[in-house]
């Protein structure tokens, strides 16, 4: 139900929870750096470590109204699955092709 999730992260690895707040809609405020810049608009971000940026993108959004919701749909598993299946041929194809795999 809620509108906005915000993220103070300093450590994240992938961003899972802002994630899945973002797919049931609500609109994530993380700090420019991490994953974040790869899954979100500039409209979505503020600058690291720096209070007064993040109060002050909230306070507009809180004031002239929220951005739409963030389209995190290219996350999911279904628009995933093309992509990692070709990453687990072609692994495939360099086990086959390596000889690390041989006791010598």
């Amino acid at each position: 139900k809620a509108e906005i999730v915000v993220s103070t992260a300093i450590h994240e690895f992938q961003g899972l929870a802002m994630l899945e707040a973002a797919g049931a809609g609500a609109r994530p405020l993380v700090p420019d750096a991490l994953c974040y810049p790869e899954q979100y608009g500039k409209e979505y971000r503020y600058r690291p470590g720096s209070p007064d940026s993040l109060a002050s993108k909230l306070e507009k959004w809180l004031t002239a109204g929220l951005p739409e919701p963030a389209d995190v749909s290219y996350w999911h598993s279904r628009a995933l699955k093309d992509e990692w299946n070709q990453i687990f041929k072609d692994l495939d194809v360099l086990d086959e092709d390596s000889d690390a795999d041989q006791i010598t």
